[in-house]
Order: C-alpha cells, then sequence, then structure tokens
C-alpha cells in the first residue's frame, strides 16, 4: 500500500500575514509544488469553515488569505466561498469573516455555497444515501481546496477535513444529514466530491464542549483527506478508529488511517502526541441520568446538531440537575401531542424552530439549533436553568 503523505508546519496563530503566506508556500512545496495540483488558469474553489462569528470556530482569515492569493499568484482563476452553519446568513458570516477583502487583497472572487444553483447526484450503489444535493460550484471546479478548522464536535467528536466539505451541501440536506445519518453522510459527500487538497487550521484547536482553545500552532495539510484527519484526531488526543466517519471513510477506502500508511513531513509529530486532550461527545440521554429521573427528553426525531446544544447545556448543569426539579424536553419535528397533553401539568420546553407553534404552551427556545447568540430573544436553556435554582 502507498504512503499517504500528510504535511506538518507550525504556525503561531498571531503571525503577520506575510509569516503566515511563507509557511503556505513552505507547505505546497512539501506536497510538490503548486504545479502538480493546477495549471495556470485553471478554476480553483478555496473553501474555509466560516462558521459563527469568533476564532472558535472557523478557518484562521489569513490562512484562507495567503492560500487564495497562492493560487492568483500562480495563474489560477481563484474563488472562495462557503455555506455557513444554517442559523446564521451568508451575508452576517460573510462581512463577520471579512471575506470580501480577503478576496480583494487575495486577487480572488467571492462565491455563494448558500444561493447558488445545487444539483441532485448520485451516490455510489453502496452508498448509504441514494443522492445527494450539492452546489454546481463544487461539481463544475476542477480544483477544491478544503480548509478547515481543528474542532471537537460534540456530535462527531472531531469536525476536520472530511466534515468541513459540507459546506457544499444544500440546506435541506445540510438537515437530511443531521436528522438521518451524518457520519455516513459525510462519507458519501467526499466519494462524491474530492478535495484536491485538505489543510487543517490548528493554529487555535477549539474545544468547543469546554469553550477553549488550545495553542496547537500547526497546519496540517496532504491530499488524502482521512490521513490528514487521522493525524489531527491524533493530535486532539482521539483515536481515529474511534471517530465513525473517519474509520467508515477508510473502509470505503478514501484514505489512509494507520499511522503505520502514513509518512509525516515537515514537523515532528511526537512534539504534539499526548499534548492535548480534546473533550468527547456528551450526549444528552445520558447526562439527565444525573438528574434523578428529573429531566426527561421527549423525542420527535430530532437531529444530532439540537441534540448537540443540549448535551452541552445539560452538561454545565450536571451536577445541579437534581436541584431543578421535573421538566420535560421536546425536541425534534416530529412531537406528537398526545406527548404534550400526557405532561401539560409540568413544566414543558420546546427546544428548537421546529416547536415554535408550542410557543404558546410552555417556553420556547428559538434556534435551529439552539446557541446562546441564537436564543437572545426567546432566552435561552441556560437562562431558564439559572432562573429555577436560584
Amino acid at each position: 500500500m502507498l504512503k499517504s503523505k500528510v504535511v506538518l508546519i507550525s504556525l503561531n496563530s498571531q503571525s503577520l500575514d506575510h509569516i503566515i503566506f511563507k509557511r503556505i508556500k513552505k507547505l505546497f512545496t512539501l506536497l510538490g509544488g503548486i504545479e502538480s495540483f493546477c495549471n495556470k488558469k485553471d478554476r480553483v474553489l478555496v473553501k474555509p469553515n466560516i462558521s459563527a462569528p469568533g476564532i472558535l470556530t472557523s478557518t484562521h482569515p489569513s490562512i484562507t488569505w495567503a492560500v487564495a492569493k497562492l493560487f492568483s499568484e500562480y495563474g489560477c482563476e481563484t474563488f472562495i466561498g462557503d455555506d455557513p452553519i444554517v442559523p446564521i446568513s451568508e451575508k452576517e458570516a460573510y462581512g463577520n469573516y471579512n471575506l470580501y477583502d480577503i478576496a480583494k487583497y487575495a486577487s480572488a472572487n467571492v462565491i455563494s455555497l448558500r444561493h447558488s444553483p445545487h444539483k441532485t447526484v448520485k451516490t455510489p450503489d453502496d452508498g448509504y444515501f441514494k443522492e445527494i444535493e450539492v452546489s454546481e460550484y463544487a461539481l463544475d471546479f476542477p480544483i477544491i481546496v478544503n480548509i478547515a478548522k481543528m474542532k471537537s464536535s460534540n456530535i462527531v467528536t472531531a469536525t476536520l477535513g472530511l466534515k468541513n466539505m459540507k459546506g457544499l451541501l444544500s440546506s435541506k440536506w445540510k438537515r437530511k444529514f443531521h436528522c438521518e445519518g451524518l457520519n455516513q453522510g459525510i462519507v458519501d459527500l467526499n466519494r462524491i466530491v474530492k478535495a484536491k487538497i485538505t489543510i487543517i487550521d490548528a493554529t487555535l484547536g477549539s474545544d468547543r464542549a469546554r469553550n477553549v482553545l488550545y495553542p496547537v500552532g500547526l497546519i496540517i495539510a496532504g491530499t488524502d483527506t482521512v490521513a490528514v484527519d487521522s493525524i489531527a484526531a491524533r493530535i486532539m488526543g482521539y483515536n481515529p478508529n474511534n471517530i465513525d466517519h473517519i474509520k467508515l471513510a477508510y473502509e470505503k477506502g478514501l484514505g489512509n488511517i494507520d499511522i503505520e500508511n502514513i509518512s509525516i513531513i515537515g514537523d515532528d509529530i511526537n512534539k504534539y502526541l499526548k499534548k492535548y486532550k480534546f473533550s468527547h461527545a456528551r450526549d444528552p440521554l445520558e447526562i439527565t441520568k444525573e438528574g434523578n429521573g428529573n429531566i426527561n427528553i421527549i423525542q420527535g426525531n430530532p437531529c444530532c446538531a439540537c441534540m448537540n446544544e443540549l448535551g452541552q447545556i445539560l452538561y454545565q448543569y450536571k451536577e445541579k440537575l437534581r436541584d431543578i426539579g421535573k421538566i420535560n424536553i421536546f425536541v425534534g419535528s416530529h412531537i406528537d401531542k398526545e406527548s404534550i397533553n400526557e405532561n401539560i401539568n409540568q413544566k414543558l420546553i420546546f427546544y428548537g424552530n421546529c416547536l415554535r407553534k408550542y410557543k404558546d404552551i410552555g417556553f420556547f427556545i428559538e434556534g435551529c439549533p439552539p446557541t446562546n447568540f441564537q436564543a437572545a430573544k426567546t432566552g435561552s436553556l441556560k437562562k431558564y436553568f439559572d432562573e429555577l435554582i436560584k
């Protein structure tokens, strides 16, 4: 079996732009030079992770700029775009990320992956989904440069290169993945649309469960997204064989997962192994057991994004759940009225936008999924719990 090449380049998150550009140039040199990825005048899509505002969730803007600038200077027609998380408007996300300035100084073009046309594509015969709706840009561009951010995730343990491709989906299909099979969907998508190169921004690793940043100080890159994710996961303190979508991608032949089959060049990985221990997934159903039966989660086929956020909040209160009192939390669009009527005389919480129609008979928490900034108008679950504990 041929070994996959993964490059590690040290990079301080506070480096000046020209230093970041030099590091990115070195990264491509170690991978064979930019000429091994494209020809002059090729159309290149640079796909960063543009998420909620702040450094906890998005690719370092200067890395996006440096990658785009490198391709533009080589002579490619370079485009930058993403489809941010569903609750955030594209205009808001692009504005907070300063994407138009990044594109201007990289001689690149900004495109919309949310509002541009999408096309339904059949998956391979053994795929989990029979078809997937993806951006036509993803299908038309010969070169996709996938720039993810190193993050832990309550949904899939780690969100890295494979998961970052989810920004190529239509909004409808993002929700479908979350409700019907996120791990399998990620793999199906990466079988249909393959990144030419995957880069992980690990300058600051984001542990979203703890809301902390680790100064990892790395960029990790390669042409084998599974191998890149596998190395990044190890640096985060995970076993990639225990991360469902990475393991499944390996089993489907998308790349190497075993470190024996990965050639690591650049920085020494041993400087980073066992240095960090990112959080693992937090299952809200398991956490409610700490409440001695006080907290009852009633599901109506919820998406895993809502269950993720619910797990995050419940974890913060796991030592106090017995003091909160009896509460029924409804989550998922398929909640039936009978289950509500059975609990109508108790405290009812309706979690997420799909349950807005019940806002007059209980405490409604806005969002898709609910987050602290999304729930500003109607109040958050955290605020609700704080009031009960007083």
